[in-house]
């Protein structure tokens, strides 16, 4: 998988979370996946997506609300377009994990309820 497909799949995952999504555990989790998969990623590196997910809200926050403030859907779609950019800066621009971790980890835990739980504290920290 190349960096940019990576990338481009990361802030897929983050435009997701600007148009309407909710908070990574929140994701739909289905069966699958045990304690040995939820246990394959450090804490360390669990707290780093954590702080990649932390500022993919505020930024979807920022602009949410610009987006619903404006009427005139061209300035939507300008505003769209900008806060994707915003979001995969931020993915990018990650000290600590890369576009492919983010990924991986992020998908593991929309299947996996004990990393999604593991996923949800270190979130939980990471707004604090």
């Amino acid at each position: 998988m190349t960096t940019r497909h990576s990338l481009a799949s990361a802030a897929a995952v983050a435009l997701a979370l600007l148009v309407g999504g909710a908070a990574i555990p929140a994701f739909a989790q289905t069966s699958g996946g045990g304690a040995a998969e939820a246990e394959a990623y450090s804490d360390q590196k669990l707290a780093a997506v954590a702080e990649v997910m932390t500022e993919i809200q505020t930024v979807r926050a920022e602009y949410t609300a610009e987006i619903e403030a404006t009427q005139d859907p061209d300035e939507q779609q300008r505003l769209v377009r900008e806060g994707n950019q915003e979001l995969a800066a931020v993915v990018e621009d990650a000290p600590d994990v890369s576009a492919e971790e983010l990924t991986e980890i992020l998908e593991a835990a929309a299947n996996n309820p004990e990393l999604s739980e593991r996923l949800d504290a270190e979130m939980r920290r990471a707004a604090e």
